[in-house]
């Protein structure tokens, strides 16, 4: 593979992005994947995976010429640009307002029930 130094400088670039983005420390890209877990669609773990993949073969000198670079420099530019346009501190006040919002209804709940409780028993 002619590209593999190219090939390392993005998958070392992209593993710090995955972790800033989602901040988790790893020592590899494959570590990286595995910590990112299914925050990112299917199709970009398989290309995150396919990149791992190719750097385990591109340390063996006959295996590394099987390896394609354009196919995975594509698949590693289309993750880069999708982990850098995340909003992830959005997603996480997001869910955390969904959280205090559903909590808040519920408790609606229960004191609507516990009013109507009482009206029935005849204490309001």
């Amino acid at each position: 593979m002619k590209d593999s130094r190219t090939l390392y400088a993005q998958a070392d670039a992209l593993q710090d992005l995955l972790e800033q983005t989602f901040r988790f420390k790893s020592r590899d890209l494959a570590q990286a994947l595995r910590k990112t877990g299914r925050r990112l669609p299917a199709r970009h773990r398989r290309q995150v995976a396919a990149v791992v993949e190719a750097q385990a073969l591109a340390t063996h000198p006959k295996l590394a010429v099987q390896v394609d670079a354009k196919p995975l420099m594509k698949g590693l530019g289309e993750v880069t640009a999708y982990v850098g346009a995340l909003d992830v501190e959005g997603q996480r006040r997001d869910r955390l307002l969904n959280m205090a919002a559903l909590v808040a209804f519920y408790v609606l709940i229960v004191l609507t029930a516990f009013i109507f409780f009482l009206w029935w028993r005849g204490y309001v």
